[in-house]
């Protein structure tokens, strides 16, 4: 997928990826996303985005996730999120 097509994608098709997909995800393009498709990603599709995009969420982006999302997150997404 291109980044085009990542930001445009409906919620039911970013919950459809796999989460070797969603690791290539690049920062801008995680950043970019509308809170309710950051809402349709899993909690397993959440840990396995690269650390450096869960560090550029916005707070609103942050504030969105749900608990069960939120505990997907690794130690390491945590501390990026706590410090960004």
């Amino acid at each position: 997928l291109t980044s085009g097509q990542i930001r445009s994608a409906p919620s039911a098709q970013l919950a459809s990826l796999t989460t070797s997909q969603i690791a290539c995800m690049e920062s801008a393009d995680v950043q970019a996303l509308s809170s309710t498709q950051l809402r349709a990603l899993a909690s397993d599709q959440i840990g396995a985005l690269a650390t450096d995009a869960i560090a550029a969420l916005s707070s609103t982006q942050v504030a969105s996730l749900s608990s069960t999302q939120a505990a997907g997150l690794t130690t390491d997404q945590i501390a990026a999120i706590e410090t960004a």
